[in-house]
């Protein structure tokens, strides 16, 4: 028998298509309400990353089919696969653009999840450069470049599979981390040590821009889609026009000190609120560069040097000649500016007295916790008072092995609110997952499945996409073994 056509309409609707038939070869079972449920968990996305994944734009027909396969696959493993590619499998789609779309995919034979960036137009005849390009990344082995790990073709068009990084582009980073002047230098010197190695490698990026720059869980941070756009375009311009040199705009050749322009753009839009250059039209970009029209911008920073913008300008001059001599001469530059001063004696021991008391009162706060005899509204203040959030984590997590669950999910919720950075939202997600394991094993199977509720919201909040899908099926594992009960 074919399955309710009310699953099928599911989809139908979220993909804006009337008649997907692929969903009908599922059989009609007795779980039909489960299932529902389940794609509606596995098809939810937070507010802030929905928008595109499934709207008009390149390979929208290819990012249905991965869709619907995953989903078949998710309900039924045996009977089904995902989207091959090669040997790898692909999961969802996570973005796309002008020159393709990027899949989060799995490799089965080295077991790990990688990225998979499919690009729109159909390999040229002679794509020498591309495979070149592909190869020299693959050997440069710098910690701030995408590592590359293979190319293939499907269906004519060229892919790359790359390292999956769980992390934020730098445009999100900077809106969602509000990070100081000196962690966006230290953040973009080490965009400028792996541009510099490419450099040197004679690998030129053409379309640097924050999206293309990303900022890892881990702390690292990496450059994608080197050089590799421009190489795949067999026609026209190339590159985002509003971080563009002027010899990029106006179709002349392009080096490495092409890069370095774009890149000060970058670092000026981060630091003084707005881009260098105020124009509307790429024609209206490159006039305001042949003239110098610098837009003086504001920062919110009252302590960045000032020579910090001269270095700027500098990387910005419309001669490439006159820029700096090379992305490591600006680099090192920059790192000037992060060596700080060495407070006062007397400030230090004012400091460390603070923190002496401040340590002792959390102390005996976190014992009355770990004993057992804080109530839930001593546990909510704690994190008002300053109560890290590993500490919650870790309480919780103490609570829940001893056999405390609605504490340990009430501390987790704490934590989960104190959460500010998105690296504290992967802490308290690692730990909610780990308490969810712990209720497991205690048989609190309902308690298990809301900490692992709580795991997926925090890994969908920080768009950590591969760790998200562990947590959903841990919440179907508890949530199956809690109806079972009954």
């Amino acid at each position: 028998m074919r399955r309710p056509r009310k699953l099928s309409r599911r989809f139908g609707d979220l993909l804006d298509s009337e008649d997907f038939d692929d969903l009908d070869v599922l059989e009609d079972d007795d779980d039909d309400d489960d299932d529902e449920e389940f794609f509606n968990l596995c098809l939810s996305k937070p507010s802030s990353a929905s928008s595109g994944i499934y709207s008009d734009g390149p390979l929208r027909e290819f990012r249905q089919r991965v869709l619907i396969k995953n989903g078949q696959w998710l309900l039924h493993p045996d009977r089904f696969s995902r989207v091959q590619l090669g040997r790898y499998e692909l999961i969802r789609c996570v973005g796309h653009g002008g020159m393709g779309a990027v899949f989060l995919g799995y490799d089965p034979e080295l077991d790990r999840f990688v990225a998979v960036k499919m690009l729109e137009d159909e390999l040229p005849e002679d794509h020498g450069d591309l495979r070149r390009e592909a190869r020299i990344l693959a050997k440069l082995g710098h910690p701030n470049v995408i590592a590359v790990y293979d190319m293939g073709e499907h269906e004519g068009r060229p892919y790359l599979v790359m390292d999956f990084v769980q992390g934020l582009n730098a445009h999100r980073w900077l809106r969602e981390e509000s990070p100081s002047w000196r962690r966006i230098l230290a953040v973009f010197i080490e965009v400028a040590r792996g541009l510099s190695a490419a450099h040197d490698a004679g690998v030129v990026h053409n379309d640097l821009k924050p999206e293309n720059v990303l900022v890892g869980f881990d702390g690292r941070v990496r450059v994608v889609d080197f050089g590799l756009a421009a190489s795949a375009a067999t026609k026209g311009q190339c590159g985002t026009w509003t971080y563009m040199a002027p010899e990029s705009l106006a179709g002349r050749p392009r080096d490495a000190r092409s890069d370095q322009f774009s890149f000060c753009v970058m670092l000026y839009e981060a630091l003084y609120a707005q881009r260098p250059f105020h124009a509307k039209t790429a024609p209206a970009q490159y006039v305001a560069h042949c003239v110098g029209e610098l837009q003086p911008g504001s920062t919110l920073y009252a302590d960045l040097p000032k020579q910090v913008r001269a270095l700027l300008v500098e990387g910005l001059a419309f001669d490439p000649e006159e820029r700096h001599e090379s992305m490591a001469a600006l680099a090192d530059a920059l790192e000037s500016f992060l060596v700080e001063p060495k407070p006062p004696r007397q400030v230090l021991i004012h400091v460390l007295g603070s923190l002496v008391l401040l340590v002792i009162g959390l102390s005996f706060s976190c014992e009355r916790i770990e004993r057992g005899h804080a109530s839930f509204d001593e546990i909510a203040s704690l994190a008002k008072k300053g109560v890290t959030v590993d500490r919650l984590t870790a309480l919780s997590l103490e609570m829940a092995r001893d056999g405390r669950g609605e504490r340990a999910l009430s501390t987790l919720n704490e934590a989960k609110g104190r959460a500010e950075r998105i690296s504290e939202l992967r802490v308290v997600a690692k730990a909610a997952d780990q308490v969810g394991l712990a209720l497991y094993d205690a048989g609190e199977w309902e308690q298990s499945a809301i900490s692992h509720l709580i795991a997926r919201e925090c890994h969908l909040e920080s768009n950590n996409l591969a760790e998200e899908a562990r947590s959903l099926e841990l919440y179907l594992m508890s949530e199956k073994a809690a109806k079972s009960q009954f």
